[in-house]
């Protein structure tokens, strides 16, 4: 049976562990199953998302902008004077962290001959004999071989390896790597290179809403 092969063993039919040319030939990425299909709540979370973030900083834009009055009721100018360049850059910061975190696909596993290949036996025997479909339901992820940590473990619904505290997101349907959560809001996956750009985000949205305030008390 498929399931008791052992993933790397010996096969006439499959190349050898380290020959990533001859499993390009035998099973060529453009050949592979395409990648599994997005959940809806990845487009759902991230339009809507998306769409409060948008609201919120045209929202604290305009009330920065509307609230400054004529300077000589001003309690503090150089606020007051300063205070829509302030907003604005705290918008724009915003704005390049969410355009981040939506597009960057930071931390996603990427095909590639050297992140497909080799393919576990039960998978790749899968593939050239029952069917492409067959081969993500009926395998379970493989460790790397012995001698080859490197690889990680290979996930059978990407079909890719990836390190072995990688994570493959039920929403996203993608492997990621440096995974911390997945994001309800902006409906992605952050990981350690778009940690900060949610920090960036939760910061400025504050210091927006600070900066509101201070209008509304100065202006």
């Amino acid at each position: 049976r498929l399931s008791q092969l052992d993933p790397f063993e010996y096969s006439e039919q499959l190349p050898d562990v380290e020959d990533l040319d001859s499993w390009e030939q035998l099973l060529p990425l453009h050949g592979l199953p395409p990648l599994p299909r997005r959940d809806p709540k990845f487009w759902q979370e991230s339009f809507t998302g998306l769409t409060i973030l948008v609201a919120m900083i045209v929202s604290l834009v305009s009330s920065v902008h509307l609230n400054i009055g004529s300077p000589q009721h001003w309690k503090f100018a150089l606020w007051c004077s300063s205070a829509d360049l302030v907003i604005q850059f705290l918008a724009l910061l915003a704005s390049s962290c969410i355009a981040i975190i939506l597009f960057g696909r930071c931390g996603e596993v990427k095909r590639s001959k050297s992140t497909c290949y080799p393919i576990p036996a039960q998978v790749a025997l899968r593939l050239l004999g029952t069917g492409a479909c067959e081969a993500a339901t009926h395998a379970r992820n493989v460790q790397h071989p012995v001698g080859y940590a490197k690889l990680g473990s290979f996930c059978v619904r990407c079909l890719l390896w990836r390190d072995l505290e990688g994570h493959h997101c039920s929403i996203c349907q993608r492997c990621v790597v440096h995974f911390d959560h997945h994001c309800g809001v902006l409906g992605r996956c952050i990981v350690r290179q778009t940690m900060k750009c949610l920090y960036l985000l939760l910061i400025s949205a504050l210091l927006g809403i600070f900066a509101v305030c201070l209008t509304n008390s100065w202006c």
